[in-house]
């Protein structure tokens, strides 16, 4: 999976997307300043990873992605089983 990928998270790759990364982190940690104390792993670097990955990279639509998130979530499951 991690060679199938990698390409995509290239340096070169991930330049043009870099202003909408920077705005959904901006966003993500505005939300987060407002809560007594969070996650950083569940609560920024998980949604920061899915949004690049299907939103940015495989262009899928938000509302879609979450479909995507469930199942992988699911198959993770199914395998530390």
């Amino acid at each position: 999976m991690r060679r199938l990928l990698s390409p995509a998270f290239s340096p070169r790759n991930l330049a043009p997307l870099e202003a909408a990364l920077s705005t959904y982190v901006d966003g993500l940690l505005d939300r987060l300043g407002e809560r007594p104390g969070f996650d950083v792993v569940a609560d920024l670097a998980k949604p920061m990873a899915m949004r690049t990955l299907f939103g940015l990279v495989f262009k899928i639509p938000e509302d879609e992605a979450v479909v995507f998130t469930e199942l992988m979530a699911a198959q993770r499951q199914a395998f530390n089983q």
